[in-house]
């Protein structure tokens, strides 16, 4: 009951905010992506900001193009 009330939740939130919602997903698979990427020596300190706009760009282009 509790699983079908979070659920039911959580679909309405979602479908109230997509926007936002499909936006955070984007930048969490992107950053999850960086981590994989580079999991022990990351991206320098203080270069993750850049690295994740040049990162994201690339993806966004790419899927442009694919289409």
């Amino acid at each position: 009951m509790i699983l079908l009330i979070v659920v039911t939740l959580g679909i309405t939130l979602y479908k109230g905010k997509k926007a936002s919602a499909d936006g955070r997903k984007f930048v969490w698979k992107t950053s999850s992506e960086m981590i994989i990427k580079r999991p022990f020596f990351g991206y320098g300190y203080g270069r993750f900001e850049k690295e994740y706009n040049l990162f994201q760009a690339e993806k966004i282009q790419k899927r442009r193009s694919f289409h």
